[in-house]
């Protein structure tokens, strides 16, 4: 720090002793000391600040570079997906509303009758036109049921033999 040796320390605090006082030289020392942590406070908080601004400037220029990198990205995607600028164009300057319409769109195809039926009957004239066919029919067999309705099931049943007959109740 300051190149200061051992013995010019006790050359000026025997200055010091002479000059204040023993009495008041204890206070004196208080007060140094306390002058001495505020300038080293102010020392650290400065320190700090420079840090932080080198800090911020640091991820400043970070940013600007991610920007460039990422910009030159997205121009080079832009290019790929609408080369000619056309859907930018459109949305920079909208269509003038004040024009009549038959200059905001392109011209309404002609339409007649004649040309609709054509259209119309053309799928029904061409000899790929396809037909409709009806399901299959079952045959009768099919449609007959295998047990005859109401018909005892053959043998006997296991859940019912298993199980004792209800109770008969007396007719009164």
């Amino acid at each position: 720090m300051f190149d200061i040796s051992w013995n010019e320390l006790l050359v000026i605090a025997a200055v010091a002793l002479v000059v204040i006082g023993p009495k008041d030289l204890p206070k004196v020392l208080r007060a140094l000391t306390q002058w001495i942590r505020k300038a080293r406070e102010l020392a650290a908080d400065f320190q700090r600040n420079v840090d932080e601004m080198m800090r911020e400037a640091e991820l400043s220029d970070l940013k600007n570079q991610i920007e460039k990198a990422t910009s030159g990205v997205v121009e080079d995607v832009k290019q790929s997906v609408d080369p000619g600028g056309e859907m930018q164009k459109a949305f920079e300057a909208p269509p003038d509303l004040t024009e009549p319409p038959s200059a905001l769109s392109p011209p309404a195809p002609e339409f007649s009758a004649e040309a609709a039926a054509s259209e119309t009957l053309a799928p029904l004239a061409s000899p790929s036109a396809s037909v409709e066919v009806a399901p299959p029919t079952p045959s009768p067999a099919a449609l007959e049921p295998a047990e005859p309705v109401g018909a005892p099931a053959p043998g006997p049943n296991p859940a019912i033999a298993s199980e004792p007959a209800p109770p008969a109740k007396a007719a009164s």
